[in-house]
């Protein structure tokens, strides 16, 4: 009986020394499974961040994709357009080399021919970029008259023999008066003046074989005066022929409306 009750004893304790062990374990066990849930809720959390930020770095490389190729497509409108403004700036720089070559050239024979027009009574020199010759009337024309004499007619054999060597360029023949009231058979000064131009040019162009297309006639009348009209020596310089000799232009003109 005694035994038994030693078997009993020994059992119970048995149980109730196991039932402590496997609620600490459980409490243990809780424990750990309530920390594995906190950090997965943790993970969780971190998880949700990161997908925010990759799905705003998507966002942003794709308005980051889209204005690189905007760029592109504005460096290249601005390298075909710096390709087409260094192609039309060459034409153009050599147009304008042309004619700066031509005009020093003829600048050079001009210059050389200076003795040939001061002894032709021709007043030559070079002003604001052009060749001005100056004429005046009592060598130009027969006394009173618009009719070229003699002594004209020799002084535009040397101004013909200039500008036929230089058919790049352009002549103007301006015709000029004093302040006197023109004479029978004239309307006023302005029409002097064009008579007068008129009739060198037709000398220039009958008789040296000027190119007409190359020159532009006009009169400026007594409003351009050189001399004092008061005096008969500033009047005498009023009236005369002015010829004015420059590059002609229209390549120019033309290679710059490419530009536009």
């Amino acid at each position: 009986m005694k035994n038994n009750l030693i078997m009993f004893f020994t059992m119970a304790m048995g149980i109730v020394m196991i039932s402590c062990v496997s609620s600490k374990k459980f409490e243990q066990v809780n424990t750990e499974l309530d920390q594995l849930k906190t950090l997965t809720s943790e993970q969780e959390e971190i998880i949700k961040f990161i997908e925010k930020e990759l799905a705003s770095n998507e966002s942003e490389n794709k308005m980051l994709a889209e204005e690189n190729s905007d760029l592109q497509k504005k460096i290249k409108v601005c390298a075909d357009a710096k390709e087409a403004v260094s192609k039309n700036l060459n034409a153009l720089n050599g147009a304008i080399k042309e004619q700066h070559g031509s005009l020093q050239e003829l600048y050079a024979k001009a210059d050389a021919g200076l003795e040939k027009f001061t002894a032709a009574g021709i007043d030559a020199k070079f002003e604001d970029g052009l060749v001005h010759l100056s004429m005046d009337n009592g060598l130009m024309f027969v006394s009173g008259g618009t009719s070229v004499g003699w002594e004209g007619k020799q002084a535009l054999a040397v101004v013909a023999a200039v500008v036929n060597d230089f058919p790049g360029t352009s002549i103007y023949v301006i015709g000029n008066t004093d302040n006197v009231p023109a004479g029978k058979g004239y309307k006023d000064n302005w029409s002097l003046s064009t008579t007068r131009s008129n009739a060198v040019v037709r000398v220039l162009c009958e008789d040296y074989k000027v190119d007409p297309a190359r020159i532009i006639s006009g009169g400026r009348s007594q409003y351009h005066p050189v001399g004092n009209n008061t005096t008969e020596e500033g009047r005498m310089q009023n009236r005369r022929i002015d010829i004015f000799i420059n590059p002609n232009l229209e390549k120019l003109w033309k290679t710059a409306e490419t530009i536009k």
